[in-house]
């Protein structure tokens, strides 16, 4: 194999695990970080256990990543729910580790990792589930991942305790030696916890303020130095398969399957409350059946775009989460806007709704990725810096990924408030929307909702109604209320 060929294979191999990841962040707020800092945990651990092969700390850093991907198998009421599990549901929680390994059992690269995923919640004296290995019997990497997964757990606050303080996650995971934990093990652990609080310096650096940071990104993006996020293959395929005019359900199922992450959350999307049937879908062909085409492809738009609206730093998950649901509720109103007016060729719509506020969402991603998580930040700050360049900065975006036209405009012109003759509809619309997400309480920063919707240049010039207006707006209501929640 090459090395071009190698490179690509691992670029390959690394976007796929993290969109693995984003997949089990959207299931709970408490999984959104924990993965990776169990991954980091688990990597620095190991090396200290004299693990010099560093292909043996990969796969640990891996079981780390994706030991909880079965829990988005696990019923949302379960998961979230606000007190201590019964018996029964917990019962159910113990099957995550064998729905983590059959989801990834056709990775072949992964073939090493898989029993670490599978026994890392084995205990050392057999008591542990699911198959109640014991002792030396339940792999190394499992033992580690045990320790280090629980130690992250015991410092991470839950709805129904609050988190522990360092020391006292250690009595706790010391009170479990020989019985739970691999006592050699713990001890090491504990040495090496200590270690790295002795030996941790804070680095004494410059600190940059919001619009230095926002001037960067614009610098670099003007260069062509900075990373643009890219959608799936799998969605520009879909668009392809969507331009047809022939049946497209067995040709779309063909290109969605290509994408195992987008294929797992469009089942588990296609067998929520808001869509089920009286049958459990489990595959692809027959969750298209039950959604349509047309509400597979905005489906898969909106399950792919959902990972843009990561961030680590903590002080921006409820911002970025804002913005998606802020986002999605526009991408609705523009689809039942464009029903309400008869219009043809309205598969776009959605996407539009969803990519209207790209610029924002690049940026705020920046500020995020590179602004200290200690650092304090206020959000009137965040939406000064970017409130008079970031319509420019998305139109950029949308010229850069080679999108139509009519796509750059919406993104450019939807916030305008008054607009000329020659304006498209498409913006006139997104306009709208836009106005309504954020009505409905659906804003991105408090203060931007405007006070009476049928005062709208957009409305006036779309000749709608108020009473056609009111029910799209009951529509989206409705459809946020048992949707929002799904992706």
């Amino acid at each position: 194999m090459s090395q071009a060929a190698a490179k690509q294979i691992n670029t390959f191999f690394m976007e796929l695990v993290e969109t693995l990841i984003t997949v089990i962040e959207q299931k709970d707020q408490y999984m959104r970080g924990k993965a990776q800092k169990v991954a980091d945990l688990c990597a620095g651990f190991s090396k200290t256990l004299k693990m010099t092969h560093q292909a043996k700390i990969d796969k640990i850093y891996f079981a780390g990543l994706l030991s909880d991907l079965g829990m988005v198998y696990m019923p949302a009421e379960i998961v979230e729910k606000p007190a201590e599990l019964e018996d029964d549901e917990m019962a159910i929680i113990r099957q995550h580790p064998i729905f983590s390994e059959k989801i990834l059992s056709n990775l072949s690269i992964l073939k090493d990792v898989l029993p670490m995923i599978k026994h890392h919640h084995e205990a050392f004296d057999g008591s542990g589930y699911p198959d109640g290995l014991k002792g030396m019997d339940i792999p190394v990497g499992a033992r580690i991942l045990s320790i280090v997964d629980s130690y992250v757990a015991l410092t991470s606050e839950r709805p129904y305790r609050p988190a522990s303080e360092p020391k006292e996650a250690i009595r706790k995971l010391q009170a479990g030696a020989g019985a739970t934990y691999d006592r050699e093990l713990l001890n090491r652990f504990v040495v090496y916890i200590k270690s790295a609080g002795m030996l941790a310096k804070k680095k004494i650096e410059e600190v940059k303020s919001i619009p230095e940071i926002v001037a960067d990104v614009l610098e670099q993006f003007s260069q062509g130095k900075v990373e643009l996020p890219v959608l799936p293959q799998v969605v520009q395929e879909v668009e392809e398969v969507m331009k047809r005019d022939i049946s497209k359900g067995e040709d779309l199922a063909k290109v969605i399957e290509k994408d195992a992450v987008i294929s797992v959350r469009l089942i588990s999307v296609a067998n929520s409350p808001f869509y089920r049937g009286l049958e459990q879908i489990t595959s692809v062909r027959t969750a298209i059946s039950r959604l349509g085409e047309a509400e597979t492809r905005n489906l898969v738009i909106a399950i792919a775009n959902k990972g843009l609206y990561k961030t680590k730093n903590t002080q921006f998950r409820e911002l970025m989460e804002r913005l998606w649901l802020h986002s999605l509720a526009c991408a609705h109103g523009t689809v039942r806007i464009s029903k309400a007016l008869n219009l043809g060729g309205g598969e776009n719509y959605f996407f539009m709704g969803i990519i209207h506020d790209i610029g924002k969402v690049v940026l705020i991603k920046a500020i995020s990725d590179a602004m200290p998580a200690d650092k304090k930040i206020k959000l009137k700050d965040v939406r000064d810096a970017i409130r008079d360049i970031h319509a420019g900065f998305g139109g950029s975006l949308m010229r850069r990924w080679k999108y139509p036209d009519q796509f750059k405009k919406v993104v450019t012109q939807t916030e305008k408030e008054e607009y000329t003759d020659h304006v498209l509809q498409e913006v006139l619309i997104a306009n709208l929307a836009n106005h309504l997400a954020d009505k409905l309480g659906h804003f991105i920063f408090r203060g931007e909702e405007v006070d009476d919707i049928m005062e709208l240049d957009a409305v006036k010039r779309l000749g709608l109604e108020a009473e056609t207006v009111d029910t799209i707006t009951q529509e989206v209501v409705e459809l946020m209320k048992e949707a929002g929640h799904l992706f």
